[in-house]
């Protein structure tokens, strides 16, 4: 879940970046830890920390090799990548391993770096000893785009490196796939290098499956009516409503918890409390319904069988909480 730090929080987590800006002013470049971090990882931290983790693990502790297990799963899982075992190599930092890169995988010659960019960059080319060539945004372009023009230039003078800031955090944009296969084929043809420093951490919004989405605002029956009956019409504005809303409304929902995290929250919890009404078990059935139906029928209390839905909703209780429990003793175990 994303949680924006205010002002004062972030000057007082981040002093090196937000501490030196003007108080109201943005620092142009925007990072991961400019998000409070998660709470599995706040309790996983603090854990280890209570534990008196504060050395440095040996490289077989299986604090470090699982953290390439982990990354070769989400590889497999996101990308359908095969990483072998032994590929990946843990660093302090993000800037330390692109200077590892840089050291000991990269071909001899300058190194072209996009500007404006990550401050660091410029310093790790000079660690590295190599020679950094600029390729300078037009401050006047509409959009900010990579110049490919100057870096094939830069290529063709001998340069055999492009060290790319993706997403763009200087600029404030995220490349198309077009823009990326352009400096992939680019870089192909001069036999050269893209070293990246993208950083995956995936924020996924808490979700429900689509019929208990149905079941909650009582088109369950309805739906599954039109299915059967092969009502084409309604399926089909069905299925454009739920393609626009994976389209149009996820995007929506991430930006107002960014924005107003707090008053996107109490909103959904007052969805969540309506819908309640739906899913109260003991309803009247509508005429002409067969069987057991799942729509807005007139509220009953409770009649027999009673223990049953009631056990029910207790075991589902016990299942949510069993899985916080499992996800907060993985998060520790994983820092042991």
């Amino acid at each position: 879940m994303i949680r924006d730090y205010t002002d004062a929080e972030a000057r007082a987590a981040l002093p090196l970046k937000w501490g030196r800006a003007p108080e109201g002013t943005i620092p142009a470049w925007v990072a991961e830890m400019d998000y409070a971090p998660a709470p599995a990882i706040s309790a996983a931290d603090n854990a280890a920390v209570g534990r008196g983790m504060l050395g440095y693990p040996p490289f077989d502790h299986p604090m470090v090799t699982g953290l390439e297990e982990a990354f070769a799963g989400f590889a497999e899982r996101h990308w359908g990548w095969q990483v072998p075992a032994g590929a990946s190599t843990l660093t302090g930092d993000v800037i330390t391993g692109m200077r590892l890169v840089l050291e000991h995988l990269c071909p001899p010659g300058p190194v072209v770096v996009p500007l404006p960019c990550y401050p660091p960059f410029r310093t790790i080319v000079s660690l590295a000893g190599r020679e950094a060539a600029y390729v300078e945004l037009d401050p006047d372009a509409e959009t900010a785009i990579l110049d490919l023009a100057a870096v094939r230039a830069h290529f063709e003078a001998g340069a055999r490196t492009l060290l790319l800031c993706s997403p763009h955090n200087a600029w404030g944009r995220v490349f198309t796939r077009a823009e990326l296969e352009a400096v992939r084929d680019l870089a192909a043809e001069f036999g050269a290098r893209v070293v990246t420093d993208e950083i995956h951490a995936p924020l996924v919004l808490p979700g429900v499956s689509g019929s208990f989405f149905l079941l909650t605002v009582g088109l369950y029956t309805t739906t599954l009516d039109a299915v059967d009956s092969r009502d084409l019409v309604y399926v089909g504005v069905f299925a454009v409503g739920a393609i626009s809303g994976l389209v149009v409304f996820v995007p929506v929902l991430r930006h107002l918890l960014h924005a107003h995290r707090r008053t996107t929250l109490l909103v959904m919890s007052g969805l969540l409390a309506g819908s309640l009404r739906a899913l109260w078990p003991w309803q009247e059935v509508p005429e002409g319904a067969a069987g057991e139906a799942h729509g807005p029928g007139a509220l009953l209390a409770p009649y027999d069988p009673v223990g049953g839905p009631v056990l029910l909703m207790l075991l589902g209780a016990a299942v949510v909480a069993a899985l916080l429990s499992l996800e907060t003793w993985r998060a520790r175990v994983a820092t042991r």
